[in-house]
């Protein structure tokens, strides 16, 4: 395991994983490339709920001991590593009732306690093997797509055609951009359009084969 918070927590830790608070990856999607990215991506902007999760920056380790779980600052170590610096909050495992890791590019990872209280965070995809050690640490539940039950399957509608036919015309606008720009020479300009031709065609073909459970309109 790369950080290890047993020396801030005083006792040897068990599990521990990078947590961001609950939306960082979204919110951050959103300003480097716009909502809708952000939603052809990630879905959907994560609703809060109710939570009482500690307060901390971009970037946080929850950590596992056999007495307790606790959220650890993070501080720069060297060029790239991290290392455990303070604890931001620590609540005895007996008070904990359940652990729950959700599925998804970034999984979300709620801590639910027996007083009511919750934590909400989310897990980065390079940690999601982390998260599922210390979810079963924590004698939790990790969700898998399969173990969802199935949601109303898409239909085609008149909305998923006008949505399709867009598409449609980015993905091959763009693409024959990209193809004009190559007989000129702009090589920038070529992979900029093929950058966006081919999400845009992948998406493009979820819609018409109905995988694509929310439609994005761009006019």
């Amino acid at each position: 395991m790369a950080i290890d918070a047993s020396g801030v927590l005083g006792s040897r830790q068990l599990a521990g994983v990078k947590v961001n608070p609950q939306g960082y990856a979204w919110r951050m999607a959103r300003n480097q490339s716009g909502t809708l990215a952000a939603g052809i991506v990630l879905g959907g902007q994560p609703h809060p709920g109710r939570a009482e999760t500690p307060h901390f920056g971009r970037l946080a380790f929850l950590a596992v001991t056999d007495q307790e779980l606790a959220l650890v600052k993070l501080r720069p170590r060297k060029v790239v590593m991290l290392k455990a610096a303070e604890v931001i909050a620590r609540v005895p495992r007996s008070q904990l009732q359940t652990a729950e890791l959700g599925c998804g590019y970034v999984a979300p990872l709620a801590i639910i306690f027996a007083s009511g209280g919750t934590w909400r965070l989310e897990v980065p995809p390079p940690s999601k093997r982390y998260a599922r050690v210390v979810v079963h640490a924590l004698g939790g539940r990790v969700i898998t797509r399969n173990s969802l039950p199935p949601g109303p399957a898409p239909r085609m509608s008149g909305y998923r055609i006008l949505c399709g036919a867009i598409w449609a015309v980015i993905a091959l606008g763009m693409g024959a951009g990209g193809v004009a720009e190559l007989s000129i020479g702009n090589i920038a300009g070529a992979i900029l359009c093929f950058v966006i031709a081919v999400p845009a065609g992948w998406y493009d073909y979820r819609i018409w084969t109905l995988k694509a459970r929310r439609l994005f309109l761009i006019l």
